[in-house]
Protein backbone atom coordinates (compact mmCIF):
# COMPACT_ATOMS: atom_id res chain seq x y z
CA UNK A 1 0.00 0.00 0.00
CA UNK A 2 1.28 3.69 -0.84
CA UNK A 3 2.84 6.03 1.97
CA UNK A 4 0.07 8.18 1.19
CA UNK A 5 -3.10 6.25 1.85
CA UNK A 6 -1.25 5.16 4.91
CA UNK A 7 0.32 8.26 6.42
CA UNK A 8 -1.41 9.70 9.79
CA UNK A 9 -2.07 13.28 9.48
CA UNK A 10 -1.00 15.74 12.18
CA UNK A 11 -3.28 15.69 15.58
CA UNK A 12 -4.94 19.54 15.83
CA UNK A 13 -6.08 21.23 18.73
CA UNK A 14 -9.00 23.08 17.92
CA UNK A 15 -11.24 25.28 20.52
CA UNK A 16 -14.80 24.78 21.60
CA UNK A 17 -16.87 27.14 22.69
CA UNK A 18 -19.84 27.43 25.11
CA UNK A 19 -22.68 28.68 22.59
CA UNK A 20 -25.46 27.41 24.85
CA UNK A 21 -24.13 30.42 27.41
CA UNK A 22 -23.80 33.23 24.37
CA UNK A 23 -27.41 32.23 23.19
CA UNK A 24 -28.88 32.47 26.78
CA UNK A 25 -26.81 35.61 27.04
CA UNK A 26 -28.34 37.33 24.20
CA UNK A 27 -31.90 36.67 25.06
CA UNK A 28 -34.92 34.83 23.57
CA UNK A 29 -34.80 32.84 20.37
CA UNK A 30 -37.12 35.40 18.73
CA UNK A 31 -34.87 38.29 19.86
CA UNK A 32 -31.87 36.63 18.42
CA UNK A 33 -33.47 36.35 15.31
CA UNK A 34 -35.28 39.78 15.65
CA UNK A 35 -31.91 40.99 15.94
CA UNK A 36 -30.33 38.84 12.38
CA UNK A 37 -33.07 41.07 10.84
CA UNK A 38 -32.38 44.33 12.25
CA UNK A 39 -29.03 44.01 11.31
CA UNK A 40 -29.75 43.41 7.42
CA UNK A 41 -29.52 39.65 7.36
CA UNK A 42 -32.41 36.63 6.64
CA UNK A 43 -32.74 35.38 10.08
CA UNK A 44 -32.89 31.62 10.52
CA UNK A 45 -36.42 30.93 12.32
CA UNK A 46 -36.61 30.75 15.83
CA UNK A 47 -37.01 27.40 16.00
CA UNK A 48 -33.39 26.92 14.16
CA UNK A 49 -31.90 29.08 16.68
CA UNK A 50 -33.43 26.73 19.38
CA UNK A 51 -31.55 23.92 17.97
CA UNK A 52 -28.49 25.54 17.89
CA UNK A 53 -28.89 26.08 21.72
CA UNK A 54 -29.50 22.52 21.97
CA UNK A 55 -26.87 20.91 20.12
CA UNK A 56 -24.62 23.86 21.60
CA UNK A 57 -23.18 24.62 18.45
CA UNK A 58 -24.06 27.38 16.09
CA UNK A 59 -23.03 27.52 12.02
CA UNK A 60 -19.95 29.00 11.69
CA UNK A 61 -21.06 32.10 9.45
CA UNK A 62 -23.28 33.34 12.33
CA UNK A 63 -20.84 32.82 15.01
CA UNK A 64 -18.95 36.31 14.75
CA UNK A 65 -22.16 38.23 14.81
CA UNK A 66 -23.24 36.32 17.88
CA UNK A 67 -19.88 36.85 19.89
CA UNK A 68 -19.78 40.70 18.09
CA UNK A 69 -22.95 41.41 19.92
CA UNK A 70 -22.12 39.73 23.18
CA UNK A 71 -19.24 41.75 23.05
CA UNK A 72 -20.86 45.21 22.46
CA UNK A 73 -23.86 44.77 24.57
CA UNK A 74 -21.38 43.87 27.89
CA UNK A 75 -22.45 40.50 28.39
CA UNK A 76 -19.04 39.05 27.19
CA UNK A 77 -15.51 40.93 27.84
CA UNK A 78 -13.83 39.02 25.11
CA UNK A 79 -14.47 34.92 23.45
CA UNK A 80 -11.92 33.73 25.37
CA UNK A 81 -14.91 33.89 28.21
CA UNK A 82 -16.82 31.69 26.84
CA UNK A 83 -14.30 29.18 26.07
CA UNK A 84 -15.08 26.07 27.05
CA UNK A 85 -12.29 23.47 26.52
CA UNK A 86 -9.80 22.26 23.71
CA UNK A 87 -10.73 19.13 21.65
CA UNK A 88 -7.77 17.34 19.55
CA UNK A 89 -8.80 15.56 16.41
Amino acid sequence: MPAYLTRRKRQQIVPVWDYRALLKSLGTYKEIADRITEAGFDAPHPLTIAGWGYRGRVPSHWAPLLFEWAIKSGKIQSVAEIRREEVTL
